[in-house]
């Protein structure tokens, strides 16, 4: 449950204070983006909790503008930090920058699926009966 009116009008949703471009760091094809360290980064930005304590900021985050595949050249925009202020930019530019990947060659594009691990046993605690089953409850 959130604002549907943003989907035909994302220009209200909050803005950051700042938008930094982060450059690629060599000519090549993006062959991978570190998502562990991209949603760290989004976090100590504010866009994620580190407890639940913590506050959102719902104008930060990072926007990946140069997928894996994308051929680029140095200091071409891979990516945008959306922050609230520059010294919150400063603290992950670098960090987002380090987890692309580079390749002299176009990567192939593999499957998403890593590992069938099968499909639960009927009755089992995760099959897909039982856990409309809990959802109604």
């Amino acid at each position: 449950g959130g604002d549907t009116r943003v989907v035909d009008r994302p220009e209200i949703l909050p803005a950051a204070a700042v938008r930094r471009a982060v450059g690629a760091r060599e000519d090549g094809f993006i062959a991978e983006i570190d998502a562990l360290e991209i949603g760290f980064s989004a976090v100590s930005l504010g866009a994620g909790r580190s407890s639940m304590d913590d506050e959102l900021d719902h104008a930060v985050g990072i926007e990946i503008l140069a997928p894996v595949g994308s051929e680029v050249e140095k200091g071409e925009p891979i990516a945008a930090v959306h922050a609230s202020d520059e010294g919150s930019a400063d603290s992950v530019s670098g960090r987002i920058a380090a987890a692309f990947g580079y390749s002299s060659v176009r990567p192939e594009r593999g499957s998403r699926v890593l590992e069938d691990v099968g499909t639960p046993a009927a009755g089992d605690a995760f099959s897909r009966s039982r856990v409309d089953d809990h959802r109604d409850a």
